[in-house]
């Protein structure tokens, strides 16, 4: 029983470790998601009031 208990700390540790991994790339990829369409918002909104 005891060396289960020991065993918990290691396995909660193992199984948060890839969802921090994945939580970090997923905000990597949120930003540089909303980065994109801010750019091609800004690009857009310069094209057309150079057009105007």
């Amino acid at each position: 029983m005891p060396s289960s208990i020991l065993y918990l700390p290691l396995a909660l540790s193992f199984i948060r470790a890839p969802c921090f991994l994945f939580g970090w790339l997923w905000l990597l990829l949120e930003i540089r998601i909303v980065s994109w369409c801010f750019i091609s918002v800004f690009g857009t909104f310069r094209v057309w009031l150079a057009s105007r």
